[in-house]
């Protein structure tokens, strides 16, 4: 478990993005951080990856995004560890076309504090 005040730091990539090593129901994911995805988002095989059945044909409307309706399914993680911070269970969806998983808010929202400074985020 992550103790009060020790932090994890995260580098910007190249891209602009802050990509976590997270492991995911015990299993190593790479997400993208999001400060303003209301949930964690996974890609269809990183839910895999991460032991969920998943069946793209059960997928629904579960949002609006900018080229329209969005489809997945909302799941509940066991859990996200980020730095040793085990943090579960955590409300997560999984949707269809998403090249790269977010870590969104209903993970972040746990941490004590999340900053950027610079091109580093320090999440505490």
């Amino acid at each position: 478990m992550l103790v009060p005040g020790q932090s994890v730091e995260l580098k910007r990539a190249g891209n602009g993005h802050f990509h976590a090593p997270v492991m995911v129901n015990g299993q190593p994911v790479t997400m993208v951080v999001d400060t303003g995805a209301t949930v964690v988002a996974l890609s269809i095989d990183d839910a895999r990856t991460s032991g969920l059945a998943v069946d793209p044909s059960t997928f629904a409307v579960v949002g609006t995004g900018a080229s329209g309706p969005v489809r997945g399914i909302a799941v509940t993680l066991d859990s996200i560890t980020l730095g040793g911070r085990r943090v579960g269970p955590v409300a997560a969806v999984v949707l269809d076309g998403l090249d790269r998983s977010l870590l969104g808010q209903s993970f972040l929202g746990k941490l004590d504090e999340v900053r950027i400074a610079g091109d580093t985020m320090v999440l505490r």
